[in-house]
């Protein structure tokens, strides 16, 4: 099975923490020919923190926006938004990564991005 993310989402998640390439066709250890989502990068701890920190500030916005809602929870921002959370969170415990020497590539087996 497959999980997608938006490429927009993700980005705007890790932007802060600094990577040198986005790459869609990695194929990591023991994914036999399977690609996937990955990031070239100098700190690859700092990206799964990334992630989850952007997961959380999303959590706090959907909090807001149900709370100023007539719908609450019901409110369609606020489904997406909690889409996106859950999406977030399940992107970051599916974190994988191989050291390249100087730099490492942090991949995500199973995610691809959304069209």
């Amino acid at each position: 099975m497959t999980n997608t993310i938006d490429r927009y989402e993700f980005e705007a998640a890790i932007e802060s923490v600094g990577y040198e390439d986005i790459r869609t066709d990695y194929s990591g250890r023991f994914m036999y020919g399977a690609t996937c989502i990955a990031v070239v990068t100098g700190n690859p701890s700092s990206i799964k923190a990334a992630l989850l920190a952007r997961a959380h500030e999303l959590e706090e916005e959907a909090d807001e926006v149900s709370a100023e809602s007539e719908e609450g929870e019901a409110d369609p921002q606020v489904k997406e938004q909690r889409t996106l959370v859950q999406n977030l969170e399940w992107l970051a415990e599916a974190t994988r990564s191989d050291d390249m020497g100087r730099d490492a590539v942090v991949y995500y087996p199973g995610w691809e991005f959304s069209s």
